[in-house]
């Protein structure tokens, strides 16, 4: 309950408390890594996920959430080979599909982000956040024009993500399109 409103501190704690009584209970390594993550003590965090797998070798979202941890730290590579071990564990999993893509837009690689995002989209048509990435990987390509239609669909999805709004007004701009924004 302490994680899922926020208090991390106090998350650690009960998850740790579990692990002196159950040390062999893969959920509280996963949980108190989740805890440890939104502290951003993403090196803690990662012993935490080494141990849940090291208990629950099948576990997607231990793998996911590991790679997410390692790509806060800047492993790129390590983070890829997390995603895809959880992509080959759970393979219609989104946001495996969003986070894999991030990393390699992270890394310049366009064409494959573009091809993991699309992934994502197929498997959610709502997910903003992914077609927001996608839209950026197509602008760093220089299609602006796909770029904005992406933004515009992330827009309608979630109008109050003010990046989506400079993203896209960076690609209008690139494109000419100076007209000022105005607001009602």
């Amino acid at each position: 309950a302490k994680l899922n409103e926020g208090d991390n501190p106090g998350a650690i704690h009960d998850f740790n408390q579990v692990i002196i009584i159950d040390p062999g209970n893969s959920n509280a390594y996963f949980n108190r890594g989740l805890a440890k993550s939104e502290v951003a003590d993403f090196e803690g965090a990662i012993v935490d996920f080494d141990l849940a797998i090291s208990l629950n070798p099948d576990d997607a979202e231990a793998y996911e959430s590991r790679g997410t941890a390692k790509a806060s730290l800047g492993d790129f590579d390590g983070a890829i080979d997390d995603y895809d071990r959880s992509l080959f564990l759970s393979p219609l999993d989104a946001v495996a599909y969003c986070n894999h893509g991030n990393v390699r837009l992270r890394q310049g690689d366009y064409g494959a982000a573009i091809r993991d995002l699309d992934m994502a989209i197929a498997l959610n048509a709502n997910y903003a956040s992914a077609y927001e990435l996608r839209g950026f990987a197509k602008a760093q390509q220089g299609n602006h024009g796909a770029a904005i239609h992406d933004y515009d669909r992330a827009a309608s999805l979630s109008p109050r993500h003010a990046s989506i709004y400079h993203t896209r007004g960076n690609s209008k701009a690139k494109q000419g399109d100076l007209k000022p924004l105005v607001l009602v």
